[in-house]
């Protein structure tokens, strides 16, 4: 169990639970064979951390049918799968590794699937105040296409990402490099300050000046001008103290 940093406040927040999952729908893959290595390892560091792997192919993730309730609304009208399920893992959780293999230089329909239910996330930053990393496992091509799109979506759900690790063919998956991945992710935690940096902080102003000054009530998007206007998320000054009241809201529930 680490505690990361907050200069904005000058107190520590602990970092403990740890949330892995899995985006592939081979349940005897290279991917979650290498991500449960990596759990595993971090248990036994004698870090303190809480882990949890979980496998999409073990749940039930319908399609988004693109009718844009979750933009307009702030809700998904579909709710007779597992989404739910997940979305409260990851508001569980203060660190998130993203796992994948290379399908075609892009990411697994799974993930896909996973990724457009959460795709209004994006105008909200739920998740800010969580930490995220991604393994990708390919047997030749696609992890830097897979790492450019996922570090460049994660973001504008609030997630600070922090590192990538790429098993690229069979030669990186020994164990002696699994073992200084996982201590690469354990070190990487305990030396983060905050949960910001510049790219969040450019992200959480342009939402600002798109929601706090156009707020006319008369727009399709009236949940998302709601959500911006509040008077706990006018207040915050920058993404920092944004991302402790997500933090604080979310706990609790």
């Amino acid at each position: 169990m680490y505690l990361a940093k907050n200069n904005m406040r000058g107190r520590c927040l602990v970092m403990r639970k740890i949330l892995a999952i899995v985006a592939s729908n081979n349940k005897k893959s290279r991917t979650k064979e290498v991500t449960n290595q990596i759990i595993c390892d971090i248990k036994a560091s004698g870090s303190g951390f809480t882990c949890e792997l979980v496998h999409l192919s073990d749940y039930n993730i319908s399609e988004c049918d693109g009718c844009q309730s979750c933009f307009i609304k702030g809700f998904c009208k579909i709710c007779e799968d597992d989404m739910k399920i997940i979305i409260d893992k990851l508001n569980s959780s203060d660190i998130v590794i993203w796992a994948c293999p290379s399908y075609l230089d892009n990411v697994p329909g799974c993930f896909k699937k996973l990724l457009d239910r959460m795709a209004h996330f994006t105008h909200t930053m739920d998740f800010s105040g969580k930490l995220a990393f991604v393994i990708i496992t390919t047997s030749n091509s696609g992890s830097e296409e897979i790492r450019r799109y996922l570090f460049k979506i994660f973001p504008y759900m609030g997630f600070k990402m922090i590192d990538c690790y790429k098993f690229i063919g069979r030669e990186k998956s020994n164990s002696k490099y699994i073992n200084n991945v996982s201590e690469n992710i354990i070190h990487s935690i305990k030396m983060c300050y905050g949960f910001s940096n510049i790219d969040l902080e450019k992200k959480f102003n342009m939402y600002k000046e798109l929601y706090f000054k156009n707020n006319k009530r008369d727009r399709e998007d009236l949940y998302e001008v709601n959500y911006w206007n509040q008077k706990n998320v006018r207040q915050s000054k920058n993404f920092q103290e944004f991302a402790h009241m997500i933090r604080n809201n979310r706990s609790n529930y």
